[in-house]
């Protein structure tokens, strides 16, 4: 029983990180995106 809810609780945390990487790894592009930008930007 304890090995059925652990590999349940294993299947949630993993889908738990792909959706967290799906979602964060767009938002870390983005954010290097803006920020390269910034700084490529002659300062006013």
């Amino acid at each position: 029983m304890a090995s059925t809810s652990q590999k349940k609780q294993y299947e949630l945390r993993s889908m738990e990180i792909w959706i967290t990487d799906r979602c964060y790894t767009p938002l870390l592009l983005l954010f290097h995106l803006i920020n390269n930008s910034v700084f490529d930007a002659p300062p006013i």
